[in-house]
């Protein structure tokens, strides 16, 4: 179950970049948000690794949008 929630977080990051990149940072957000929540769901059967290196490239993605969306203080916040 844990490499299926990785798969699939993995994929809602790469969407929410795709989104990020064409200039819709909102579409980013809610995607990364989806992302983040299925990092969290993960179990400890997943590779900590792999873990570690997406949830640090989703957070580093939420804070860019946040801050698009809402000001650099908000995307500092994520941080």
């Amino acid at each position: 179950m844990s490499t299926g929630l990785l798969t699939v977080a993995e994929t809602l990051h790469a969407r929410g970049v795709a989104e990020q990149n064409t200039g819709h940072p909102q579409r980013a957000l809610r995607l990364l948000e989806r992302a983040w929540q299925a990092v969290e769901s993960v179990g400890a059967a997943a590779d900590p690794e792999a873990l570690e290196r997406l949830s640090a490239a989703i957070w580093i993605s939420l804070a860019l949008n946040e801050a698009e969306v809402h000001g650099v203080e908000r995307g500092l916040l994520s941080l």
